[in-house]
């Protein structure tokens, strides 16, 4: 069995593993566009695509007028921010959701396709919280899928 038969076989195991275990429902997190790649990436190459731990992005948290429901204030971050928007690149796909936990809720903006020889996708994890009627960003969160792996220090190859 060669090594990216194995990976798979354990990104499988992993998956199902993270399915069956108590407290999760879905794959809100998965990006569609990575499995696919592990399965184009060639055994031999001596690397392995990975993904970066979750990292807060301070930076990235702004409020916006726009916020009455948490997908109006995830798309209204995503547009200030440059991530989606009428000028999107060729080949670059983007996908936005929300999930409304109990007093919070989450907005995820994925965006797979760089023309980058390292960084193939990043995905932007919002933590949304409801004030005064209007959801705002209280945490920003981002995460790289990395063509070629990543370092001790999180960063893509």
């Amino acid at each position: 069995m060669d090594l990216l038969q194995r990976l798979l076989m354990v990104v499988f195991a992993g998956l199902l593993l993270v399915g069956c275990a108590k407290g999760t429902s879905d794959d809100f997190f998965v990006q569609p566009e990575w499995a696919g790649y592990l399965e184009r990436v060639p055994a031999n190459l001596g690397f392995e695509p990975a993904v970066t731990d979750w990292e807060r992005a301070p930076s990235l948290e702004t409020s916006h007028d726009e916020c009455a429901s948490p997908q109006q204030t995830t798309e209204a971050w995503a547009a200030f921010h440059g991530l989606i928007g009428p000028e999107k690149p060729d080949n670059l796909t983007v996908d936005l959701r929300t999930r409304h936990q109990q007093d919070t809720a989450t907005g995820l903006v994925q965006r797979w396709g760089f023309k980058d020889d390292s960084v193939a996708g990043t995905d932007y994890q919002l933590t949304l919280e409801k004030t005064n009627g209007c959801w705002q960003p209280t945490k920003v969160e981002t995460r790289h899928y990395c063509r070629r792996g990543k370092t001790e220090g999180n960063l893509c190859i």
